[in-house]
């Protein structure tokens, strides 16, 4: 189904807006279930990261073989990449817990290859990684307020 330009234009300053990037999916007898991808909380990286760090890919084979290395990839990370869309879609610790396995199951029967694509771009996105990084290295490297007793100095009798 082709989208209107007042669509595409909506979706567009959504993402400017940091709205959301909402999406459907087809469900049986033509129900279809809104879902809709917003910035993700520090707890939904975490989960987030855990998933991305099951995502296998073997550049080496793919020169090999690569016809070959694209049937075991998506034998691999089919189920991943479901469970990261899904995971970024419901953001909350308990929906998270609670409707995980049911969302990533019927992404998994429901999202085509190029709307994986889009999704995992906008899931990239959302998650702000490169501001948690910046976080991070900020308190790293801030200043004490009081300086720290070294072990040195004690001296033992």
């Amino acid at each position: 189904m082709e989208k209107s330009t007042e669509q595409l234009e909506q979706e567009q300053v959504n993402v400017l807006l940091d709205k959301g990037y909402p999406f459907t999916v087809d469900l049986i007898f033509g129900l279809k279930l809104k879902l809709e991808i917003k910035k993700a909380k520090l707890g939904t990286m975490d989960y987030l990261s855990e998933q991305f760090a099951k995502i296998v890919f073997d550049v080496n084979e793919f020169a090999v073989d690569n016809r070959k290395e694209a049937r075991f990839s998506v034998l691999k990370n089919t189920k991943t990449l479901a469970k990261i869309i899904a995971i970024a879609s419901l953001n909350s610790y308990f929906k998270i817990k609670f409707f995980t396995f049911i969302l990533t199951k019927i992404l998994l029967w429901s999202l085509e290859p190029e709307k994986v694509l889009e999704l995992a771009v906008v899931v990239e996105d959302k998650e702000d990684l490169p501001n948690f990084t910046y976080s991070i290295r900020y308190l790293f490297l801030a200043q004490r307020t009081t300086s720290p007793n070294l072990i040195e100095e004690k001296v033992l009798d």
